[in-house]
């Protein structure tokens, strides 16, 4: 990686595991449901690498794995079969992101190799990298974002995040209504949050038709010790300079309202 180019990743890093734009104020922990049969405990999460370096193509990935712990292997069978499912869910969407950027500088790499003096194609590196945290890990649940970066030409790389947010005991990927009470308008009290956080800094933001219109049933979200973080990918809610919009909602603020499954 050209060091113009890793100062651009760390700087993207710097701004994905720090504060976020808009957080929320400070707020006591909330007091979480403790789960009798919770099974956290079974495993830990190790980092794993993969690294792969040629004349057209570089990858330094970080990923994270359930390394079930070794006097629990010939127990909890179920609960093992859904930690292995997530391990293979993630490492699937890390090795299909390498996959693609690949193939792309392979089909480049050829290109290239075909384009005369006259019309000679410039020389670039095509890149995949990625960083992950775990952010939350208790009560059957675990929720751990991992944001890749990918420079394929032009002015700068570009960045996307994904959280893995499961269901540890069914091995459910979850979505953001699952972490609400089967009645309540969670978009409606998170789209309420988002807009009185913008407003504080309005000129951050896209106005008008690109601007914020509420979340979607898809929407990225992920769980921060006594937090709900909800977040936009680039150029979805702001220009590039901000970054990776990220709204924390303390979790006390909407006790009453989340799933007492997890809670």
């Amino acid at each position: 990686m050209t060091n113009l180019k890793r100062i651009s990743f760390l700087v993207l890093i710097i701004m994905f595991f720090s504060t976020s734009i808009s957080a929320g104020q400070e707020s006591f922990p909330l007091i979480f449901r403790k789960d009798r049969d919770e099974i956290n405990y079974l495993y830990n999460i190790q980092l794993k690498k993969i690294e792969e370096e040629s004349e057209f193509f570089e990858t330094h990935l970080d990923y994270p794995y359930f390394q079930i712990k070794e006097k629990y292997e010939d127990k909890e069978k179920e609960s093992i079969k859904s930690i292995y499912k997530i391990n293979n869910d993630i490492y699937n969407y890390i090795v299909g992101f390498k996959d693609n950027i690949k193939k792309q500088s392979e089909e480049y790499k050829k290109e290239y190799e075909i384009s005369n003096k006259e019309s000679s194609l410039p020389k670039f590196i095509y890149e995949a990298y990625s960083q992950y945290d775990v952010t939350y890990n208790e009560n059957n649940l675990v929720s751990i974002p991992i944001l890749t970066y990918e420079f394929t030409g032009g002015a700068h790389g570009m960045s996307v995040l994904k959280s893995f947010n499961y269901n540890l005991k069914s091995g459910e990927e979850l979505k953001l209504k699952n972490i609400f009470k089967d009645n309540v308008n969670y978009k409606s009290i998170i789209n309420t949050y988002i807009k009185k956080e913008i407003k504080k800094n309005n000129d951050l933001y896209f106005t008008g038709k690109e601007g914020f219109k509420g979340i979607d049933d898809d929407q990225g979200f992920y769980l921060e010790n006594d937090k709900l973080v909800i977040y936009f990918q680039l150029y979805e809610i702001a220009p590039y300079y901000v970054g990776i919009p990220k709204f924390k909602i303390p979790l006390n603020e909407i006790e009453g309202k989340l799933n007492p499954l997890y809670f």
